[in-house]
């Protein structure tokens, strides 16, 4: 250690140059790497000549130190031009090299970015269902079951299920009804109702005329022509009344009461109602009824004093805009034909066996839509 300490205070003498430039290496190049590659050789470079038996030729000592940092030299600035050239993003990394750097970018990325969100709770939450309640009908009556029920679920996904197969609507009894909604995660709500069925209730003259009085009353004056009365009629029914499925023609009072007092029923009590209504107020009126169709239909014909036109108050499954308020048997018809090419399955809507009638009106007084 003493001949290499000697060596250096010498080289620091006879080559102050060589020293400056060995040192200046070792104090300006940032990067370790550059640090122990230059001092080691040094170091190195220095113990290899001593050892040699080099260390009494000073100035051949020298000579290879020189070459030493040279070489040295060389090499750190290679480091220095590709570390520049990485930081710039210009140089290609080896296949090692780019692992080691994505790694460390992953690793840095993990401590870096925010922890992600908690997962999203299940849904637990049950539909719920509103409009189920018992029922109350005459036997032989039909029930729509869905009407007035509406289901509602946050998924906006929901399989809705009414169990009626125990219900026998043509025998009196007691008879329980389940509803069952069924989101689309497997959360139900079920809710069981009760449906009678009962004889059918007796109803008397005096108290079918007694509601329809009480209507007329309330949208009647004095002074409407009969044309006007029987358009006022006809809006009240159409309406006031709600359509559900019933059992059909159970007469005339029965219907009407239903209309009435109920305020609901099929075509039939649509009929009956309207039939009292202007028998009351004293505009002639007779039934109607479908022919060669898969189903029943019951409608009007009315005379207020131009002739027989087509009267039906209830309401239109398609063309909510064709008013059939004395309307003639072209418009029918023409209704009728537009019906069966939407519903080929329902392709009598308003035919009827015309011979069976007083002849009707064929001037129209009322223009419609058909759909």
């Amino acid at each position: 250690m003493t001949e290499l300490y000697r060596i250096s205070r010498k080289m620091q003498r006879t080559e102050p140059t060589l020293c400056r430039r060995a040192l200046c290496f070792m104090r300006t190049r940032k990067r370790k790497t550059a640090k122990q590659i230059l001092a080691g050789g040094l170091l190195l470079a220095s113990f290899g000549l001593v050892a040699c038996g080099k260390a009494q030729d000073e100035a051949a000592s020298i000579g290879e130190l020189d070459g030493v940092i040279v070489t040295l030299e060389a090499k750190v600035q290679q480091e220095q031009e590709a570390d520049d050239a990485a930081e710039d993003g210009s140089t290609d990394h080896s296949p090692a090299e780019s692992v080691a750097s994505e790694t460390v970018s992953s690793e840095e990325q993990k401590e870096t970015e925010p922890h992600s969100t908690e997962p999203a709770q299940p849904d637990v939450t049950p539909p719920t269902m509103e409009g189920v309640t018992n029922l109350t009908v005459e036997v032989g009556s039909n029930i729509s079951y869905k009407k007035d029920v509406t289901v509602t679920d946050d998924s906006g996904e929901y399989s809705l299920e009414i169990d009626t197969s125990e219900v026998d609507l043509n025998t009196v009894g007691t008879y329980e009804v389940v509803y069952r909604a069924t989101d689309s995660s497997g959360n139900e709500t079920s809710r069981t109702i009760v449906v009678v069925v009962a004889e059918p209730s007796e109803v008397t003259e005096e108290e079918v005329y007694a509601l329809a009085d009480a209507v007329i009353a309330s949208v009647i004056t004095e002074d409407m022509t009969d044309y006007r009365k029987a358009e006022v009629l006809w809006k009240w029914c159409h309406n006031q009344i709600s359509y559900s499925y019933s059992s059909g023609d159970r007469g005339l009072l029965a219907g009407a009461y239903e209309g009435l007092h109920d305020r609901r029923g099929d075509c039939y009590v649509y009929y009956a109602t309207y039939e009292v209504l202007l028998t009351r107020v004293g505009i002639p009126n007779m039934c109607v009824t479908r022919v060669g169709g898969n189903s029943n239909h019951w409608w009007n014909l009315v005379n207020v004093g131009d002739g027989w036109y087509h009267c039906d108050t209830s309401p239109r499954k398609i063309g909510h805009k064709f008013k059939c308020f004395m309307q003639t048997d072209e418009q029918i018809a023409a209704y009728t034909t537009a019906y069966a090419e939407l519903f080929p399955d329902h392709p009598n809507y308003f035919t009827f066996e015309s011979d069976l009638y007083p002849e009707r009106a064929t001037e129209i007084v009322v223009e419609t839509q058909v759909p």
